[in-house]
């Protein structure tokens, strides 16, 4: 994100730049010079949020198997439970 909002900077002060050199006939063949480098800073900048979307959308869904794997272990000793005889029940043992 740093290195996001770092590129974000440095876009608006090359945007402010090139809006100040426009004024001049020099500064306005200069300022199409610069809008291309903004152009490809703003595309650099989406790429990195494109690969931080990327990593997030792992994490989620890791975050998001282990969850189902867990509740399915869960569930099945909850069933075990369930299932066992209870005393007084269905439980003959000769001991009792």
């Amino acid at each position: 994100m740093i290195l996001i909002s770092d590129m974000a900077i440095a876009i608006g002060v090359e945007i402010a730049v090139a809006t100040g050199a426009a004024t001049t006939g020099v500064g306005l063949i200069v300022s199409g010079g610069a809008a291309a480098l903004i152009a490809r800073q703003a595309a650099k900048m989406i790429s990195e949020w494109s690969k931080i979307i990327d990593a997030l959308s792992a994490l989620y869904a890791s975050i998001n198997a282990t969850f189902g794997a867990g509740g399915a272990v869960l569930d099945g000793n909850l069933n075990a439970v369930k299932a066992f005889p209870k005393p007084g029940g269905g439980y003959d043992h000769q001991a009792v």
